[in-house]
């Protein structure tokens, strides 16, 4: 019997109980078909009985006391990508989309906070957000997107969350303490994949993907980290 179970951060689980989950799914299996049901590392855990089965509310999510809340393949559960660089003004749906080309959103991407030690700055947020995903056969997004908005060019990292320098691209450390001296930190431009343009609402938007982690010489800094 496939395993399937309530995103993680997608909903306040807590807060429900896990028949309340077992419902939701079996609303769209047929009850007969939920084998059994347990909460499971802060997520509701739900044993369905075959694959067809599995399928369905993991394509569709499930709606959990009026909340839609996603749902995925315990085999295959969701990984964890930073959006870095990404200026306040910049709306979340607009990331969303272009993520999306690279698996299926299964929580709401939230703003990262700086961290600051100081309580009349806790309040301030980095430049860095959070969304959890499944990604379409890739272990990991190693990306950079360039957008153009209002004539100006802004250039957003996309990784998972392994910690990987965009400078050398080495393991274990970040840009900003690259041991690789002061070229490192000044990665050279990707080679760009796709370039699609798109329209939102009174913004022009032209989105460059680039495989790789970098900005172009004496163009946009790298990462804010």
């Amino acid at each position: 019997m496939p395993v399937m179970a309530a995103a993680p951060g997608a909903s306040e689980l807590d807060s429900v109980s896990v028949e309340d989950c077992a419902l939701a799914v079996g609303d769209i299996v047929g009850h007969g078909s939920v084998k059994s049901a347990s909460r499971m590392n802060k997520m509701v855990v739900v044993f369905v009985g075959s694959i067809d089965k599995a399928d369905q509310p993991v394509a569709a999510g499930v709606a959990v006391n009026g909340e839609h809340t996603p749902v995925f393949l315990l085999s295959n559960p969701a990984r964890k990508v930073v959006v870095s660089n990404v200026p306040p003004f910049f709306k979340n749906d607009m990331l969303l989309r272009e993520l999306g080309r690279h698996g299926r959103i299964v929580s709401p991407m939230r703003l990262i906070p700086l961290g600051s030690e100081s309580p009349l700055l806790s309040h301030v947020v980095s430049f860095r957000r959070q969304v959890s995903m499944i990604l379409n056969n890739e272990e990991e997004l190693k990306l950079a997107l360039r957008f153009r908005v209002d004539d100006f060019d802004y250039m957003v990292f996309v990784t998972t969350d392994s910690q990987k320098c965009f400078g050398c691209g080495e393991e274990g450390h970040l840009i900003r303490s690259c041991p690789n001296g002061a070229e490192a930190r000044r990665p050279a431009d990707p080679p760009v994949s796709a370039a699609p343009r798109e329209h939102d609402g009174d913004t022009t938007v032209e989105v460059e993907e680039q495989q790789a982690a970098g900005g172009p010489p004496g163009g946009p800094p790298g990462p804010a980290e």
